[in-house]
């Protein structure tokens, strides 16, 4: 993805404040996370997408993060888990890929009638009792593959 200069901008000044306004410590003290590291920033596209506030996300139920027991007190890993939501509800995804996409289309919904058919064909192609073999075939083929969009970036 190519940024506009003044994307770019925006960005690192955004970046800068949240490093300046000492956001990112006060997250990490307040809710026992590790240490937050920025890895990528991407554009969300404003035309086709519906702008959901965190508070109607949260409101609706679509994602809920929930702390591991481990990290109460302080102990071992403090990484959270998906609480009772929505998401948690309908994400039957076998790779790491397929539930973030999911997540995507939840927290960034499409207004675009024609990527709404898309996505609502291709869920229910997997959901079709005629394509089981495909499915699952589709399904031992991906899990065993690694975790392709994550690690496009450390590819020369």
């Amino acid at each position: 993805m190519v940024f506009r200069r003044d994307q770019v901008c925006a960005m690192g000044g955004l970046v800068l404040y949240l490093l300046n306004s000492s956001i990112f410590s006060q997250l990490e003290a307040d809710r026992l996370m590790e240490p937050i590291c920025i890895r990528s920033l991407q554009s969300i596209p404003d035309g086709d997408v519906l702008q959901v506030d965190g508070a109607t996300l949260d409101s609706l139920g679509m994602v809920m993060a929930e702390a591991h027991p481990a990290a109460v007190g302080g102990g071992g890993a403090r990484r959270g888990k998906e609480g009772f939501s929505v998401y948690s509800t309908i994400n039957h995804t076998k790779t790491l890929s397929g539930g973030r996409m999911l997540k995507h289309w939840l927290m960034f919904p499409s207004t675009d009638l024609d990527t709404i058919r898309h996505r609502q064909d291709h869920v229910e192609y997997f959901v079709r009792p005629a394509n089981s073999v495909s499915r699952w075939s589709m399904i031992s083929s991906s899990v065993s593959c690694a975790n392709i969009s994550r690690n496009r970036g450390f590819v020369a």
